[in-house]
């Protein structure tokens, strides 16, 4: 029994430590995606971009950024900080030379609106402000490697937020991470088991021999 225990409090351990591979392997690609485009996004205007050379070989994916000013803030489920509140109504449509639809979405540029990464942000129960960038989809592009976006940034009428210096961002090189991800967390879990079990087994067997 202390054998087994042995064996798999071993497997366990490298089943973890193997997660850590593939969690890296994430942030590693998501350091990779380059920034093939940015431009300046009006409120309420549509943006029409021209045509967009972009890298084939992975995945594209539209960002939104600015500096975010709000009034309204909730505390945080995790650290128990402020967080702002936002909505902004966002949609965009990406073409190819052909003008093809390969991505389309209606989506708020809001608190609660997914990946999003916040920079200097200074706030309170009052509001406050904030660098803020929200991915959206990735999708795939043609070999040709040109494309065309169409968007529009509308008012927040939720919470009555601004948006200063606001850019719409065209990344290429992006990659998906759902399955490494995914096979990260199923190692981890895995491995914490077996690892457990391993832990009781040893202790029953230590236990038994002392009798």
């Amino acid at each position: 029994m202390r054998r087994a225990g042995c064996i798999l409090a071993i497997l366990g351990a490298s089943m973890c430590a193997a997660s850590a591979g593939f969690f890296g392997s994430s942030v590693f690609h998501a350091l990779a995606a380059h920034e093939a485009h940015v431009s300046p996004l009006a409120q309420g205007e549509t943006w029409h971009g021209d045509a967009i050379r972009v890298d084939p070989a992975k995945f594209c994916q539209i960002a939104v950024r600015g500096l975010v000013r709000s009034q309204h803030a909730k505390r945080g489920s995790e650290d128990g900080d402020w967080d702002l509140q936002y909505a902004f109504p966002f949609r965009y449509t990406v073409t190819d030379s052909a003008g093809r639809v390969l991505a389309r979405q209606e989506r708020d540029f809001a608190s609660d609106g997914g990946w999003h990464t916040v920079k200097n942000e200074r706030a309170s129960e009052s509001g406050g402000s904030a660098r803020i960038e929200q991915g959206f989809e990735k999708f795939a592009v043609p070999p040709t490697g040109e494309i065309r976006v169409e968007a529009t940034l509308g008012v927040d009428r939720d919470f009555g937020a601004s948006v200063e210096t606001a850019e719409i961002v065209v990344y290429d090189n992006v990659s998906k991470h759902a399955r490494r991800v995914g096979a990260g967390i199923g190692l981890l879990v895995a491995g914490g088991v077996a690892a457990s079990l391993g832990c009781i087994l040893l202790i029953v067997g230590a236990a038994r021999s002392g009798r």
